[in-house]
């Protein structure tokens, strides 16, 4: 009834195809699929592509598990953020917080963060004119980049990620690279200066009274 199918089939797991592959290929059952190539032979490569295919199925499969498991936590941020009352003072002890993480808390006479994360990056700065009085003018950003960027293209995209003006970047440091392999998503490493003692000292500030608040 199927002889073309059956056909396929062979042709096909002969060739190192895996029934699952086979099967949304030739669009027949499972079942089917399983029964006409059950004696076919595989030579050495097509048991070798087999094996790859796999392999490489176990970790699709591995990975979609993992990132349902993921959602599922991800979920529950979402739910608490959703039940939070979110008001400004919250807020600025995020900042705080943000801050004594990543931030130069050692002078309090100017703002220093420096993170290679766009959304660190970009959620501090959004939360420094959200909260604060700013003058945008007082910016200073420096990059540290690899050698195999593109120091224009890096000014750029930080410049978006910032809405700091490109002017108002230094000359980006040049760290040579190291590594063999590249990093496609790595966009450098960028450090925020902004001179103002008061507010330097008002964030630092913050973020140490939570922790001196959750210590007592």
């Amino acid at each position: 009834m199927k002889s073309k199918e059956k056909d396929q089939s062979k042709k096909l797991r002969a060739k190192g195809y895996s029934i699952n592959q086979i099967f949304k290929i030739v669009q027949v059952s499972k079942s089917s699929v399983s029964l006409w190539v059950r004696d076919v032979k595989l030579s050495k490569t097509a048991k070798h592509i087999l094996k790859a295919h796999t392999l490489e199925a176990r970790k699709t499969s591995a990975k979609a598990k993992k990132q349902k498991i993921l959602d599922k936590y991800s979920q529950l941020g979402d739910k608490l953020l959703k039940t939070t009352n979110i008001d400004d003072n919250f807020l600025k002890i995020c900042c705080g917080l943000i801050y004594w993480c990543e931030g130069g808390t050692h002078d309090d006479n100017r703002i220093q963060f420096t993170n290679s994360n766009p959304q660190i990056i970009k959620t501090f700065m959004i939360l420094l004119r959200r909260l604060y009085i700013i003058d945008e003018r007082r910016f200073r950003i420096s990059l540290h980049i690899h050698s195999y960027h593109q120091a224009k293209d890096q000014i750029n995209y930080w410049s978006k990620i910032t809405k700091v003006p490109t002017n108002q970047f230094n000359k980006p440091y040049l760290k040579q690279n190291t590594s063999i392999r590249k990093k496609p998503d790595y966009q450098g490493c960028v450090n925020i200066r902004y001179s103002d003692t008061s507010l330097t000292r008002t964030i630092i500030a913050t973020g140490k009274a939570f922790f001196k608040h959750m210590g007592d």
